[in-house]
């Protein structure tokens, strides 16, 4: 199984720790992301399924990237489709006559703690962030990383009115829903891209969001 491998020069495919890197213009932006899920048995316990670890099985065919693990009783496929525009999916097989509960599905992980990184130019003490709320009386508005939160999530009642149901949080999260975007915190920088003055200043940043929420929260 190869250690790494590029395609598009956009991804870097590493099938060996089940992990993967988005490059933009020979940067790495992305790194050391992976993905994962959580779900309940038919007797109630807990399960996590991820990519990130060793022996994923992996596919590729033209713009069609795939990686998947199993732990016998759920199958977690991971899809990016690499056009003009990526795109990522998760796909939930249940191998077992059993029914389960899908709890949560997260298509792009990023855990500091096992090296990964966003790579905005900046420490994330500095970055902003747009906040999209989660219903109509939720905040929704561009922030500083380290401005403190308007009100405390922690809370019961912040749960309720402005969280998914069952969302997991931890006190002081920083959270948007559907979709957020983040840059660096610093100046306007002026590009040498004189052909197009739309990119005469540019300020890093990057946008993550879902296409559809039709058939399930995001």
């Amino acid at each position: 199984m190869p250690d790494t491998i590029l395609l598009h020069d956009r991804l870097l495919l590493d099938p060996a720790r089940g992990a993967f890197d988005f490059v933009f213009h020979t940067e790495t932006i992305l790194q050391d992301a992976t993905a994962c899920l959580t779900y309940r048995d038919a007797h109630g316990n807990a399960h996590l399924v991820t990519l990130a670890g060793d022996r994923v099985a992996y596919g590729i065919a033209g713009n069609r990237v795939t990686m998947s693990r199993s732990d016998g009783t759920v199958e977690l496929v991971w899809n990016a489709k690499l056009d003009d525009e990526s795109y990522l999916w998760l796909e939930v097989v249940n191998r077992s006559r059993e029914p389960i509960q899908l709890d949560d599905l997260r298509v792009l992980s990023l855990d500091a703690l096992r090296g990964a990184r966003v790579n905005l130019g900046a420490s994330p003490r500095q970055w902003r962030f747009f906040q999209n709320g989660w219903q109509s009386w939720s905040a929704t508005f561009a922030r500083a990383t380290d401005n403190g939160i308007h009100v405390d999530p922690n809370t019961d009642e912040y749960r309720v009115q402005h969280q998914p149901p069952a969302l997991p949080t931890a006190p002081k999260t920083l959270a948007s829903e559907w979709f957020t975007v983040l840059t660096d915190g610093g100046p306007l920088r002026e590009t040498d891209d004189r052909k197009n003055p739309s990119s005469v200043f540019r300020l890093p940043s990057i946008l993550f969001g879902f296409v559809t929420t039709a058939n399930q929260l995001s």
